[in-house]
């Protein structure tokens, strides 16, 4: 008999991994053994037990590590354990610096989810899974090319507001939040509100990936 793959999940929303692990008991070659909200829960059933696949969303709670972090911190320790992320942030410059960190491939959550199981299939077998569009967008980023056929850039600070372009510019000049506001003469709570905003349209979580993922756009 065929062996089954082994899955893990990781999402710190209960009706994702829900809906995942329904979606997923549809197919016998899959076994599901664990589902979890925290990466803490994650790496502490790991010291027994390792998944073949994890399934694991990019952007966790504030309280958690980030998720370039903890791909790569796995992908280090448990190089036999394949990473494959899902994600509703499909910026192609986010996306490159996953696979670099060491993920073997990225899933949308706007996908079909029947899509998901031939995703997974791809990144057991050893393959990296994205999309042909994915794919064709990560060629033109690190060709150096930074536009589409249609003439669309790449560039994902065009998704920024221009007030969010500012904090994220002066977040890159290491300027802390009470700083730009006084810079503006904005209150923090609406400085701190336009950071999150500009951070969430990157599909980041937090300062040192906004910093990684300039330095690969620049």
């Amino acid at each position: 008999m065929k062996k089954r793959i082994s899955l893990m999940i990781l999402d710190d929303h209960d009706v994702v991994r829900v809906g995942l692990e329904a979606s997923l008991k549809r197919y016998p070659e899959f076994e599901i053994i664990g589902s979890f909200a925290h990466s803490t829960q994650l790496l502490s059933v790991f010291r027994e037990r390792l998944p073949d696949v994890l399934l694991m969303d990019f952007s966790l709670g504030s309280d958690e590590v980030d998720g370039l972090n903890l791909i790569q911190s796995i992908s280090v320790r448990y190089p036999e354990c394949k990473i494959l992320v899902l994600s509703s942030v499909d910026l192609v410059g986010t996306i490159n610096l996953m696979l670099r960190a060491g993920a073997r491939g990225f899933f949308s959550k706007a996908q079909p989810v029947d899509a998901l199981a031939g995703a997974i299939r791809s990144v057991h077998a050893g393959r990296v899974y994205l999309t042909a569009k994915m794919m064709s967008e990560m060629d033109l980023l690190l060709s150096g090319d930074c536009k589409r056929g249609d003439g669309n850039t790449l560039d994902p600070y065009s998704r920024l507001s221009p007030r969010e372009r500012e904090v994220v510019r002066c977040c890159l000049d290491g300027m802390s939040t009470s700083q730009i506001a006084d810079k503006f003469s904005r209150s923090i709570k609406t400085v701190s509100t336009q950071k999150k905003a500009a951070f969430q349209k990157l599909g980041i979580s937090t300062d040192r990936e906004l910093f990684l993922l300039h330095s690969k756009l620049e």
